[in-house]
């Protein structure tokens, strides 16, 4: 690709993980007697990991306080994290072929950077990586581009020099109108919205494996 820069969403796009949070969200919901509902995963989709647990605390109801929230879901998905998340198909070796070209790479994403950071460090990319930014850290879920528009910044790069990688409608949709080039990538769990998807990236691909 020829792009100064490469931003990846993390969850989805790097990692085959969005299992893990549909696990954790039923787990942690039953406790209270409760399942996600039709349009639950809809409307979580576009928050930060804080305006999530902000949402279940304050619009479920649950009886915990975000911040214990927060705590509770990473004791959850920390083994597997650690231990089990594989990279989604051929993205180490698209990873190490654009490193070794001098391309800037970094992750942004929703999720807890210090679960981000154990899955990356096993599975052998951390270190290709300049930074991991959060959307905690900004302050602002991906609804909006400024996750991607800071990360480009940081990167010294031009909105127009990077190319943004995504699984999610939402994610598309945020870096495209942040003037971004976008790169959706094809995950099981955003079928639903496959069509938008496809209209609104500038390049669909089933794996990383045709990049290389």
């Amino acid at each position: 690709m020829n792009f100064k820069a490469l931003i990846f969403d993390l969850d989805g796009t790097l990692i085959d993980s969005m299992n893990v949070w549909e696990e954790i969200d039923i787990e942690f919901l039953g406790k209270y007697n409760m399942k996600p509902s039709e349009d639950f995963y809809r409307t979580i989709k576009p928050m930060s990991f804080a305006e999530t647990a902000c949402y279940f605390s304050e619009a479920l109801n649950i009886p915990m306080e975000p911040s214990e929230i927060m705590e509770k879901w990473n004791e959850m998905a920390k083994e597997k994290y650690e231990k089990k998340v594989p990279l989604k198909k051929g993205v180490y070796d698209f990873i190490m072929k654009e490193k070794s070209l001098g391309t800037k790479l970094c992750v942004a994403t929703a999720n807890n950077k210090e679960l981000a950071a154990l899955a990356l460090k096993r599975l052998g990319i951390y270190d290709c990586m300049e930074f991991i930014l959060t959307c905690d850290e900004i302050s602002v879920g991906k609804g909006t581009p400024e996750i991607y528009i800071k990360a480009a910044e940081r990167l010294g790069v031009k909105v127009s020099e990077a190319a943004v990688f995504e699984d999610v409608l939402h994610g598309v949709l945020s870096a495209k109108s942040g003037g971004f080039y976008v790169v959706a990538v094809s995950e099981k769990t955003a079928m639903e919205d496959i069509d938008e998807i496809k209209r609104n990236c500038d390049l669909y691909i089933e794996d990383y494996s045709c990049l290389l």
